[in-house]
């Protein structure tokens, strides 16, 4: 079960890894002024930071899998270890797409740009959907579990 998960995230992580590669070539030609600040803003600006760990905790975890696939030799904790790259990696390519636009570029109403910095109403709504997700997978994995039982 955690071979075909792994390969399944394999696949998708891959996938969309080409789609934020696309993204960031087809922003890179545009020739709007405000498209091309929020792309240098994202390449090496303020957001640099986050978008650059991005891009590497998505690519060290398809790098993780794939040799896994390759070596045809799979390890739980490389799985669950990689499983978790890819979320922080969503999680921060959730932030870099509402984010850099709102505070960056036309999007504003007006014609200064803008700041943002999260409330602990929104740290509080994270860490909820977070332990909701676990608090569903653990009952999941009573009603089904998910290894084998030894045998005796």
């Amino acid at each position: 079960l955690f071979t075909w998960l792994g390969n399944l995230m394999l696949i998708l992580a891959a996938a969309y890894v080409y789609f934020m590669l696309v993204e960031l070539i087809t922003s890179s030609y545009s020739e709007h002024h405000h498209e091309v600040a929020l792309n240098r803003a994202l390449l090496k600006g303020q957001y640099a930071w986050l978008f650059w760990t991005t891009w590497g905790l998505f690519l060290v975890s398809v790098a993780a899998l794939a040799w896994q696939a390759v070596v045809r030799r799979r390890a739980i904790p490389v799985i669950v270890a990689a499983g978790l790259l890819v979320n922080l990696a969503a999680l921060g390519k959730r932030y870099l797409l509402v984010v850099p636009p709102l505070t960056s570029s036309s999007q504003l109403p007006y014609g200064v740009q803008g700041t943002y910095t999260p409330t602990w109403i929104e740290y509080a709504v994270v860490a909820g959907l977070i332990a909701l997700g676990a608090a569903l997978f653990l009952l999941f994995c009573k009603i089904f579990p998910i290894l084998e039982p030894r045998p005796k």
